[in-house]
């Protein structure tokens, strides 16, 4: 396999943006909003090392949506990829530092890679924006 090989379907969706910014807030609001629309937890929301970061699998409107907000660093960044592809998910939306961002968007073998940066960004368009990339 080349690195330019298309080997999943997912959509990556990364909000970055820097230290404290609001990214994870939008993740968490925008995971509770579908979920009081009517979104079914397939993998229960869970906490993850870091205080506030949490990651999740739920199905809305026939799509299987991803969640992580541990994406400061390559390493959480790769796993939660494999872990969501394994998954089937048809999205994962990360937030992240602007650090990992370019090590994110260099990955060739997801073709449909969206970059969202938060900072100019109230927490309502960011989510909004979202809501648009993955087709709700």
């Amino acid at each position: 396999m080349t690195q330019n090989e298309v080997v999943s379907n997912m959509k990556l969706v990364m909000l970055h943006g820097s230290h404290n910014c609001g990214k994870t807030t939008v993740l968490q609001n925008l995971l509770n909003h579908l979920i009081d629309l009517g979104a079914k937890e397939i993998v229960p929301r869970r906490k993850l090392i870091w205080e506030g970061d949490f990651e999740c699998l739920i199905e809305y409107s026939g799509k299987r949506i991803a969640f992580s907000s541990f994406g400061d660093y390559l390493f959480p960044i790769i796993r939660a990829i494999g872990y969501f592809d394994a998954l089937q998910a048809d999205v994962l939306i990360i937030a992240s530092s602007k650090n990992s961002v370019q090590h994110w968007t260099m990955d060739r073998r997801y073709p449909d890679n969206v970059s969202i940066e938060k900072n100019h960004l109230s927490d309502e368009q960011a989510q909004n924006i979202i809501l648009s990339e993955i087709g709700l």
